[in-house]
């Protein structure tokens, strides 16, 4: 877990508070595939999930720096948001291929840039909003006294705004893909987290007409989310509305509120999820075809998310078995990829990755007893 914490560390840019997703580019997911890409950049998403991290363990100077790099991605305005950016904070990631260089693996293929900064992936407002959420609750922060939270009031507003609407548009969904456009259950979830945790903001800000305005669109979102995503035929809540495909960010509902994860519904999708997607005690983030594809190899941040699922919903000892197993698939010195192929163990994807550290350190909370993990902490 230490080792985790410093590998995240490392991939913090000080100057301007950016974190990145991977120090490599071009590694791919499986050998001699064309899922390889560059992640040299800040993602929104991955970011939060980062500091999310460091913040549970009472590292927060890497909290109020990421927020700085927030405040100042958004100086174009809220509606150009995108999901990722350099490091700088610089919006053009465009990506080409050097055709001159052998790429890793037999790809043939390197890349420098990446189109994912074209998509409209509209999760990002929850994400942000959570970012933001701790420095209106958690007292031990500093934040408010050195910067004050006037701005940042005003950006929560602004992310709710612009999260209301896109609730009903089709997005590219937090698995890029590039192709294909859904009302992908993810995504809404984001939207609806936007709404509660701002609407909790408001509460705090005195706003309380605001507050109870924000909580109303979510409860009409939340009941949308439950209905829509359901699938009566495979018996979980699917990838994508009316949708028959399993994704494994689902799994998140009950760590971020909106399910409790008892509910038989949520129950049931663990258990469709873990026949569909988990392979040799590893999980995909889906197994249905792409713009690539059939996926080859399991995700791990998702194997995390499935330990976390198994945990709350009563199923601790395999849970504690998938983690051990788990930290099988590092390298001797504690570093873990992106992917593993389920049959070999063998890593894959970027090195060393921000989400699997990530998904270490929160799944050893969990596992020790401590449930205050993924944006639950101040709920």
């Amino acid at each position: 877990m230490i080792g985790s914490a410093l590998t995240l560390k490392l991939h913090l840019f000080e100057d301007t508070g950016a974190t990145i997703a991977a120090t490599t580019t071009s590694i791919p997911e499986v050998h001699g595939s064309e899922r390889c890409w560059d992640y040299r950049f800040c993602w929104i998403r991955d970011s939060y999930f980062l500091i999310d991290a460091l913040s549970g363990m009472a590292h927060f100077e890497e909290m109020e720096k990421f927020i700085l790099y927030l405040k100042h991605i958004c100086r174009h305005g809220i509606d150009k948001l995108q999901p990722v950016y350099s490091i700088q904070g610089e919006s053009d990631l465009t990506e080409h291929v050097l055709t001159h260089l052998k790429g890793a693996a037999d790809t043939g293929i390197l890349r420098v840039g990446n189109q994912a900064y074209t998509h409209e992936q509209y999760d990002i407002y929850g994400e942000m909003v959570l970012s933001l959420y701790p420095l209106f609750f958690d007292a031990r922060l500093n934040y408010a006294e050195t910067y004050g939270l006037a701005d940042e009031w005003v950006l929560v507003q602004q992310l709710v705004a612009a999260a209301l609407k896109v609730r009903d548009k089709t997005d590219s969904g937090i698995w890029e893909f590039r192709h294909e456009f859904r009302h992908h259950t993810f995504s809404k979830l984001m939207i609806w987290v936007a709404l509660d945790r701002g609407a909790q903001i408001a509460q705090v800000m005195g706003d309380f007409s605001l507050s109870t305005q924000w909580l109303e669109k979510a409860d009409v979102l939340k009941a949308e989310i439950l209905e829509k995503s359901w699938s009566e035929k495979h018996q979980m809540f699917a990838m994508s509305y009316g949708g028959n495909d399993a994704d494994a960010s689902v799994l998140l509902m009950p760590v971020l509120g909106l399910i409790d994860a008892g509910d038989a519904r949520f129950v049931a999708t663990v258990k469709s999820y873990k026949n569909r997607l988990m392979k040799n005690g590893h999980v995909f983030r889906y197994i249905s075809e792409d713009d690539f594809g059939l996926p080859e190899c399991a995700f791990n941040f998702c194997t995390f998310w499935m330990i976390h699922a198994m945990y709350l919903v009563g199923d601790k000892e395999e849970a504690q078995a998938t983690f051990e197993n788990m930290l099988k698939s590092g390298n001797h010195l504690g570093l873990f990829s992106e992917d593993t192929q389920p049959e070999t163990g063998k890593m894959y994807g970027n090195f060393p990755q921000t989400y699997t550290h990530v998904g270490i350190i929160q799944t050893a909370k969990l596992l020790s007893g401590n449930l205050s993990t993924y944006a639950l902490d101040y709920c």
